[in-house]
């Protein structure tokens, strides 16, 4: 069908969507490309393109143009914002990602996931005002505390130790999923649902 008609979609799109399932993204890649050339209004090739350019080609600044695109073709579109999303935490844009989740949120209320995804960037961006407090308490009181730890013999009792460095947070990794496969660990995990039920179907 594809060498007969070079924009029939739901044969590229289904093509693609097969390589994936088969764990083959980087095959489906090019006949997504395919389709979104010609038919650059096509949510569910959007979608599946953008979690191939965040989940196995790692190209960040890809998988933005993807989602931005759906959300110029429908601006309600929750799967595409919530992906947008994904993007913003990979980069370590926390703020921008809490904005984005919040409208998600809003948009899509009663999805568990998005408030789930909402909670742990929150979860993070005060860990890192945590940790930025305590450096500059540890900066302003350095001296003190120098003074007031040093023994007689001139040695530091506080050697080794640091409030700042134990209380380190952890790195959460983000990803998105083609699948709306169960989260195995749901604190590290951002999927994407692309459904199976919806994709094209030939008729």
């Amino acid at each position: 069908a594809i060498e007969l008609k070079e924009d029939f979609r739901s044969a590229l799109f289904n093509l693609a969507l097969l390589l994936t399932d088969d764990l083959r993204p980087l095959e489906a890649a090019p006949f997504l490309n395919q389709l979104v050339k010609h038919h650059p209004d096509h949510v569910k090739g959007l979608i599946l393109l953008g979690d191939i350019y965040i989940n196995n080609i790692k190209d960040l600044d890809a998988a933005e143009k993807c989602y931005e695109r759906i959300l110029a073709v429908d601006a309600g579109n929750v799967q595409g914002l919530h992906n947008l999303c994904v993007v913003y935490v990979e980069r370590g844009e926390l703020l921008a990602a809490e904005t984005c989740l919040s409208r998600a949120h809003l948009m899509a209320p009663h999805e568990d996931y998005i408030l789930r995804h909402l909670k742990i960037v929150r979860t993070r961006l005060a860990k890192v005002s945590q940790m930025q407090q305590q450096q500059q308490q540890s900066v302003g009181g350095e001296s003190e505390r120098t003074a007031a730890t040093t023994l007689p013999d001139g040695s530091d009792i506080t050697e080794g130790a640091s409030e700042a460095s134990t209380n380190r947070p952890k790195k959460t990794v983000f990803i998105t999923k083609p699948s709306d496969s169960k989260e195995k660990e749901p604190a590290r995990m951002m999927e994407a649902r692309l459904k199976n039920d919806a994709s094209d179907t030939l008729s």
